[in-house]
């Protein structure tokens, strides 16, 4: 009642369901209220042969204030009475997760199943994966009515990640059951890199270095790139190391079809092993190959200098001889005359040859000439 009310009398009259009929008063006579400000009333009850439904409450309020003016006020109330519904029945539930396969490499796609029993028929089936590197993220999530999920999960970085599957839970109100949440075991899925091969070749195999002038043959090593199932890695660093003699290295990426060439020039005669080494990368596991190179001294310089060489000196040989004899001629004439070929008899004992002072006996001829000469001016023998 308002501060300044003095007394006043309430009054409440209920209307029955299902038409509001009129009950009576509830408080017979209307209760007598002193004073003003906020007041409770009691001694409402119900007993359970009540009928269910809407009811409606007719409440009069008539009170006196401090100058003896009288007011009054009515205010109709609706409510509900009922018999509370039971509480739902728990369910709980089962989720299984399948994974076809638990390893595959980066890049592939693999399908996820999440299947929750027994059949229920609201919520949601959640897929969650936790990739070795980064936070967990939902892969996909769908209604759980059908019973199971399937979802693709395509394979990110290398190594071990987790995947896990929730159901979310469902009130079905129309069967008061209510499904509890649940989730799956954890299923380890793991991202392997793929096999990686190297082949390495080099053309020629062998080379030859010119131990005069040092010049060699052009030397190209030959690489090749690929996964395990012949797939070439393009785009994909690799490093030549040449060991040897003259060692040597050399870096670059391949090209679409995985290959890489390098060419060099060796300096040096000996045997060379070419190593080609791919370091791997987030989606290829490294590799490596070698092959022999056999690099050897090459001679044709030096014999061609050494026959040059004999044919100069057969040339200067030559060319003294002929104007040897031509100053002899000039000196003592001309040589013997040839004539017809002479039956040469067998040897005969001769009689010892008296030789004069100052004389040299030719002993192709038998004949003296003076010993200052140094060849015979009858046959050209030397003396």
């Amino acid at each position: 009642m308002p501060p300044n009310a003095v007394g006043g009398w309430l009054w409440v009259r209920e209307y029955y369901p299902p038409s509001y009929v009129l009950s009576g008063n509830l408080f017979p006579p209307p209760r007598f209220l002193s004073g003003g400000g906020r007041q409770t009333v009691s001694g409402i009850s119900y007993t359970s042969g009540s009928s269910q439904g809407n009811y409606a409450w007719r409440i009069g309020l008539m009170w006196v204030d401090v100058y003896g003016i009288a007011w009054w006020t009515v205010q109709i109330q609706f409510w509900k009475l009922g018999c509370a519904a039971p509480p739902p029945t728990r369910v709980t539930t089962q989720l299984t997760l399948v994974v076809p396969t638990s390893s595959v490499h980066p890049g592939e796609s693999v399908s996820a199943t999440a299947s929750v029993s027994p059949q229920v028929t609201g919520g949601v089936i959640s897929i969650l994966y936790t990739p070795p590197k980064g936070q967990q993220v939902v892969v996909c999530s769908q209604p759980a009515a059908g019973g199971s999920v399937t979802c693709p999960l395509a394979a990110g970085d290398p190594g071990n990640g987790n995947l896990l599957a929730t159901y979310s839970g469902y009130v079905d109100t129309a069967t008061n059951q209510q499904y509890l949440q649940s989730q799956s075991s954890s299923v380890i899925f793991q991202v392997t890199r793929y096999w990686s091969k190297v082949i390495v070749s080099v053309e020629p195999a062998q080379s030859e270095v010119d131990v005069v002038t040092g010049a060699a043959e052009l030397v190209t090593v030959e690489v090749l790139l690929s996964r395990d199932d012949d797939k070439p890695i393009a785009n994909a660093p690799v490093r030549i190391e040449i060991q040897g003699p003259h060692g040597t290295s050399n870096s670059g990426r391949t090209n679409s079809a995985g290959e890489y060439s390098y060419a060099f020039t060796p300096t040096s005669s000996g045997g060379y092993t070419v190593h080609a080494i791919f370091t791997g990368d987030d989606q290829n596991e490294p590799a490596e190959d070698e092959t022999p190179l056999t690099v050897a001294d090459r001679w044709i310089t030096v014999l061609a200098l050494l026959l040059i060489a004999a044919i100069v000196i057969a040339s200067v040989f030559l060319l003294w001889r002929s104007r040897r004899k031509r100053y002899l001629r000039q000196t003592w004439g001309p040589g013997p005359v040839t004539g017809p070929r002479l039956t040469i008899a067998p040897p005969s004992v001769r009689s010892p040859v008296s030789v004069t002072t100052g004389q040299t006996v030719c002993f192709g001829c038998g004949k003296q000439f003076p010993s200052n000469l140094r060849a015979c001016p009858n046959c050209g023998k030397p003396l």
